[in-house]
């Protein structure tokens, strides 16, 4: 009988975390946040020079054997492959 009871209580439990969870998906989403305008910064400007996005790139990492994670690079217009490419994290940029 404790056990009947034990199940009833957790079957209103699971209930009522249901139907909170439908209330805040239904209608909480219906206060989008407030739109804010691009920054001059992350806009494409006519004077500055279109780079690429190459890739993708396979990872395989060696810590988690098996696992294999996708990467791109952007390579800016200005690029130059016969110049050192500035490593930050390695050396400064200023001193090559």
């Amino acid at each position: 009988m404790e056990f009947n009871t034990m199940n009833r209580k957790l079957s209103w439990l699971m209930a009522f975390v249901c139907f909170a969870v439908v209330c805040h998906v239904t209608f909480g989403q219906a206060d989008f946040p407030e739109k804010y305008p691009a920054h001059p910064d992350s806009v494409r400007q006519a004077d500055v020079p279109e780079g690429e996005v190459k890739g993708p790139y396979p990872w395989k990492s060696s810590i988690f054997p098996g696992t294999v994670r996708d990467y791109w690079v952007y390579v800016p217009a200005q690029y130059d492959a016969s110049k050192p490419a500035c490593d930050q994290g390695v050396k400064r940029c200023d001193t090559l």
